[in-house]
């Protein structure tokens, strides 16, 4: 699945922003499990 959402990022241009965003919530759902 994080693969999945890896591929995503790079293969969608996004925002510093967005990006930024993304990498907290995967922190997040790290930290939580």
């Amino acid at each position: 699945m994080n693969q999945k959402n890896l591929n995503i990022m790079t293969n969608c241009p996004v925002t510093a922003e967005e990006t930024e965003d993304s990498l907290k919530n995967m922190k997040t759902q790290k930290d939580m499990k």
